[in-house]
């Protein structure tokens, strides 16, 4: 979940300079700290308490509430965030919140390089949430892999073959390869 968190005081927008930000600090549900975004489209500074979440079936989240219950833990989290960080400047309780939904790896790494039995085949995903502001770099390192260059980066470290993507997270199972004909 995300929470939108007006101003009390101060422009808290790209405008005003205010930085997209990550803090490394606990938030309550995971080892990975917060994430916000200055105010832009909509009129509060967005911030979320970043974890893994849930495991979820695709199938049923036609259904699920766009918009989650303001006491949900995320929130909650958010809530304490802002009002320690940003005491008479942003209001603690949110005025809109948002469920957020994405995929996620075992190790919260990408997933990027060639399929270990079709190495002809490139893959790229497992975002977990962070992927899109590294757009740019998968995109790079996927046409050099494509066209047998040297990517930019070590891409060795996302690899779909590494042993965090090969076990299967408790009551869940690993998916089998698909047999293309």
């Amino acid at each position: 979940c995300v929470s939108y968190h007006a101003a009390a005081s101060g422009d808290y927008s790209v405008a005003s300079g205010m930085p997209v930000f990550t803090m490394r600090t606990e938030n309550g549900l995971g080892p990975h700290g917060y994430y916000g975004i200055p105010r832009v489209d909509v009129p509060g500074v967005k911030v979320s308490a970043h974890h893994a979440g849930q495991l979820v079936d695709a199938i049923p989240l036609a259904g699920a509430a766009a918009f989650p219950d303001r006491h949900d833990p995320v929130v909650d989290a958010n809530s304490r965030l802002v009002r320690r960080f940003w005491p008479d400047r942003l209001d603690p309780e949110p005025f809109l919140t948002q469920r957020c939904f994405y995929s996620a790896t075992p190790d919260s790494d990408y997933i990027l390089g060639p399929l270990p039995d079709r190495p002809r085949t490139l893959v790229a995903g497992g975002g977990s949430g962070h992927a899109f502001k590294m757009g740019p770099a998968i995109g790079e390192a996927l046409a050099d892999l494509a066209l047998g260059l040297d990517p930019p980066f070590d891409v060795a470290p996302f690899a779909p073959s590494r042993p965090a993507l090969l076990q299967s997270p408790p009551g869940t199972t690993v998916p089998t390869p698909l047999t293309c004909k």
